[in-house]
């Protein structure tokens, strides 16, 4: 019976993956067999998959990633990321193409000469984000420390068996921009993302930062405010808002608020 039952998850994975255009099958044929078929066989990867079969269904590109997120981080296993890093190798993967709006550093008005050394080895809280999918996970803080990049956060399991939030930690490499102020990040989670940060201003306790990334064809932007305390001082508010859009033309009363009073009791 479990062979059968497995066989029979496997050829919906196929189906779900052939319908949605997200996997082109010849190829992982020919390149990543062991691979997904690992996946086939790992109840969480195939749980993954189902997962993210619901999320396409949505309408709102920014619901959608949310969406999938939340599955890898709730059924991502070794398999599942085994899976997605051979299908980006070998571009066995069709994601639907999101054009960049990102900024080059031409475009983003450095306001104040901020140098790395600076937040060196600080765990920064991030009191405010702007990009909807990447910015606004729960209690996140960030620290670099020589040439890593350590992140922390709360994010959404979506299976109703187990708590709502659960902390997780993103690790990638950093590298200095300098003479520009910010750094370079690289992460590996299955499929790689590139972020180039630049701290663009510190307004009293506070640093202000804009990222541009890519990961595969999906371009992304945002902003944060970084500070070592975990709230914003409402006497700093205008000047912030004033520098975001001066800065790079953010708004920032259109940013989230990642860090609340209630992740101090996590």
């Amino acid at each position: 019976m479990k062979m059968l039952a497995s066989f029979t998850v496997a050829i919906a994975f196929i189906a779900l993956a052939r319908s949605q255009g997200i996997v082109d099958m010849k190829c992982v044929e020919m390149n990543c067999k062991m691979e997904f078929t690992a996946c086939t066989q790992d109840p969480m990867c195939l749980k993954a998959v189902g997962c993210v079969g619901d999320c396409v269904k949505l309408d709102d590109i920014n619901a959608i990633q949310n969406c999938t997120s939340n599955c890898a981080f709730t059924y991502g296993t070794s398999s599942l990321l085994n899976a997605l890093s051979c299908f980006n190798k070998y571009k066995c993967l069709n994601l639907p193409e999101i054009p960049s709006t990102c900024k080059g550093p031409d475009n983003v008005k450095i306001m104040k000469n901020i140098t790395l050394a600076e937040i060196s080895g600080v765990k920064l809280y991030v009191l405010r984000g702007y990009n909807p999918v990447y910015d606004c996970y729960p209690c996140q803080t960030q620290m670099v420390s020589g040439d890593i990049f350590t992140s922390n956060f709360m994010a959404y399991d979506v299976n109703p068996e187990e708590p709502p939030l659960k902390p997780y930690t993103e690790t990638g490499i950093a590298k200095d921009l300098a003479p520009m102020p910010g750094f370079n990040v690289t992460i590996q989670f299955g499929l790689p993302l590139i972020s180039t940060i630049w701290v663009f201003d510190q307004v009293g306790d506070y640093f202000l930062a804009y990222y541009c990334g890519y990961g595969n064809m999906w371009n992304y932007e945002g902003g944060f405010v970084y500070s070592t305390k975990t709230m914003i001082d409402e006497s700093a508010i205008a000047g912030i808002r004033e520098s975001f859009m001066r800065g790079v033309g953010l708004d920032f009363d259109k940013m989230c608020s990642p860090y609340k009073e209630m992740c101090n009791k996590l």
